[in-house]
């Protein structure tokens, strides 16, 4: 994945600015990658995270059905906004 700010015309950021990946991640083959990386699950299999969307592994964010369990997609969709805008912000942060 390459990222372009609004203000660069070219190229891509450099390594310790982005570092990342926006991955579907089906629920069923979720356990193996998500375990080996940390991430925690509540009692019903789903992602367990932060109001700001953020797994229990730093930098690593949920949203819809993974965290939520099957729902509408209509909060799918509301639910990767806000994911997004927090990623955003996560990634914007000052160091």
């Amino acid at each position: 994945m390459r990222f372009m700010p609004e203000n660069q015309a070219s190229g891509s950021l450099p390594g310790d600015w982005f570092s990342g990946d926006f991955s579907r991640v089906s629920p069923k083959s979720q356990n193996k990658l998500l375990r080996e990386l940390g991430v925690s699950f509540d009692v019903r299999g789903n992602v367990v995270k932060d109001a700001d969307h953020m797994t229990s592994v730093p930098g690593v964010f949920a949203a819809g059905d993974l965290a939520r369990g099957a729902s509408l997609v209509v909060r799918a969709i509301q639910d990767g906004r806000e994911t997004a805008e927090s990623v955003h912000r996560w990634l914007t942060r000052s160091k």
